[in-house]
């Protein structure tokens, strides 16, 4: 049994390498013996604390922490136990539905922007937060107290592998533990199994049912077990008392026969290596032939020959396993863009099996579904980072088309008929950036600005890539026949009903008709220019242009104005109250003091 404390104390440990600055320690302890009589156990148990930068922090700050924190949980091998420990100040919520395999269902209040960053890095790592697994009073869960609205939130939060999570028995608040600081004490207890390494071809496998398809297997499985069931049928009886043998020798002649003639499954999972195979044999046979030289005759000739095979092999196998990443991608991203989406998906679940699926909301927010979405999406992009993101052998082209046929599909599933807010925006926008630095290897003091970073990768902005997909549904739709359920839903209207005071809702026509105004298209000639298909994508491809120029230039114009040097001269010297001379920063603050005045009159 191993008991892990966590005591915030408000002090910055030590700092990772590599991240100067960042509070962040870790310590490795060996895990218990697995008993005697069985196999040496090499497995450690990786602790890591941290103390994560506050929700008021900057994006630098919080970019350069997870940079860190991503770094250290890489280096600890899969087969390890890990835990992470710490003060992340973040609210995860109680969203369980959103991420079933991350959080339990005994959350605590809403989810902020640091939540959903802390949510995010666990999807790709695959990790559980413990503290909502288990069934406790508030009091029992929450951490810290606000000290203005007086509520208890959480905050403090310890992470393991979804894999162990059997490994925890409980995660729980100590009320009555005293330290210098405002954060209660959480206690977790584990108990750590070890399980046995697995002998390889222990299971013998799946039949392989695909063989079936073909026409010259089955009429061979046909005669195969025609043949053999009529030499295990003959000895049989109408003896009771010997059905269950005979029945034993039928099942076992069936699964042998079929074992034989179609085989087993090798692999759930493409994989570029298996596909190739006979011809990196080839150049890898070569190479042997040459280190076998050199251990025969040492001889400088037969140096450079190694030397050269050796050479020789490396590139072809980075070239074979650049274009069968590309043909895979443009493969994907071609049913995407064709609406195949039965292709698409047994396409992507044979490239790593990912998960599919919308969550609707009753009041039309999809507030709900882009954290899903970034879930997901986050998932797929742990899943293949070692493989492909972080490959050094793979170019940067290759990486950007699997991010775009995988990651962005998965991210954007669906999305023809959201109807996003700017906040939508800035969450999709984050994790499309985020990527894309971990891609091309931008660390966040290298301090690249965001339009650099997708022309390197020769990437839209994600506004750019939700917006031609609208458009292009939405022409889509149009040219619908007029009995079609998606076009009466796009042109019909409520005959009853009352709308409440204030503010509305967006609705898709509406967000529909300021993606037109972004891409320059005139609203009112929406239905003629779609009714025609090509000259309908045209002008969306256009219209896409123009906006991704005009995002890059508002960016580039925000930026330069954030490093100009600020005037002495005070911005709040024409907000001044006219009754009592009170001054104030901003219009709105002078309106929202003088209707104190006007209620102290009434």
């Amino acid at each position: 049994m191993v008991v892990g404390w966590l005591e915030e104390e408000r002090q910055p440990p030590k700092a990772a390498p590599e991240a100067s600055g960042q509070p962040f320690s870790g310590i490795t302890l060996p895990t218990p013996k697995l008993g005697k009589g069985l196999e040496k156990n090499n497995r450690y148990l990786t602790l890591i604390s941290t103390y994560a930068p506050t929700l008021v922090a900057s994006d630098a700050e919080k970019d350069s922490f997870y940079e860190a924190l991503n770094t250290a949980v890489r280096a600890v091998p899969h087969a390890d136990k890990l835990a992470i420990l710490g003060d992340f100040n973040a609210r995860v919520g109680n969203s369980h539905h959103l991420w079933q395999r991350v959080m339990g269902v005994h959350g605590v209040g809403k989810c902020n922007d640091n939540g959903l960053r802390l949510l995010s890095f666990c999807a790709e790592h695959d990790l559980v937060i413990t503290n909502t697994l288990f069934q406790l009073r508030t009091m029992h869960k929450t951490t810290w107290m606000h000290p203005r609205s007086k509520r208890w939130h959480m905050l403090d939060y310890v992470l393991v592998r979804q894999l162990d999570r059997k490994d925890v028995k409980i995660t729980r608040v100590m009320r009555g533990a005293q330290g210098w600081t405002d954060h209660r004490m959480v206690r977790t207890r584990l108990e750590i199994h070890i399980k046995k390494h697995a002998r390889k071809n222990a299971h013998a496998g799946k039949l392989n049912t695909r063989a079936l398809e073909d026409s010259g297997k089955r009429e061979e499985l046909q005669t195969a077990l025609a043949s053999r069931l009529t030499h295990a049928l003959e000895d049989l009886t109408a003896d009771t008392e010997l059905l269950t043998t005979a029945w034993e020798a039928v099942a076992s002649t069936l699964n042998t026969t079929a074992r034989q003639v179609l085989g087993t499954t090798t692999k759930r999972n493409r994989d570029w290596f298996d596909e190739q195979r006979e011809d990196i044999h080839t150049l890898l046979r070569e190479q042997h032939s040459a280190h076998a030289a050199v251990l025969r005759s040492p001889s400088p000739a037969n140096r450079a020959r190694l030397a050269e095979v050796r050479s020789q092999a490396q590139r072809e196998i980075r070239k074979m396993k650049n274009e069968w990443w590309t043909r895979l991608a443009t493969e994907i991203q071609g049913y995407a863009d064709k609406g195949n989406q039965q292709q698409f998906y047994c396409a992507l679940k044979a490239a790593y099996g990912p998960r599919r699926g919308s969550v609707l909301s009753v009041t039309g927010d999809i507030t709900d579904e882009v954290q899903r979405r970034i879930g997901l999406a986050s998932s797929s992009f742990g899943r293949l980072a070692s493989r492909v993101f972080l490959n050094k052998d793979l170019t940067i082209k290759t990486k950007v088309a699997v991010y775009k046929a995988i990651c962005l599909s998965i991210l954007l599933y669906a999305s023809e008929a959201w109807t996003p807010y700017r906040r939508h925006i800035r969450m999709l926008e984050q994790f499309h950036t985020r990527c894309l630095q971990r891609i091309l290897g931008l660390k966040w003091w290298h301090k690249v600005p965001h339009a650099e970073i997708r022309r390197r990768a020769d990437i839209e902005p994600l506004e750019t890539l939700l917006l031609q997909r609208q458009l292009r549904w939405a022409g889509h739709v149009i040219r619908m026949p007029g009995n079609r359920l998606p076009r009466h839903m796009l042109y019909g209207e409520l005959t009853k009903g009352k709308r409440t005071v204030g503010g509305q809702h967006k609705r898709f026509k509406d967000n529909l008709k300021a993606n037109l105004k972004k891409c320059g298209i005139p609203p009112q000639g929406l239905e003629t220019s779609a009714a025609d298909r090509n000259r309908w994508r045209q002008e969306c491809a256009a219209g896409a242009a123009r906006f991704t120029a005009s995002f890059n230039q508002q960016y580039e114009e925000r930026r330069r104005r954030r490093h100009l040097p600020t005037s002495n001269t005070s911005t709040s010297s024409n907000h001044i109250c006219e009754e009592c001379g009170r001054t104030c920063k901003s219009r709105i603050g002078l309106t929202s003091h003088q209707r104190t005045h006007a209620v102290n009159r009434t």
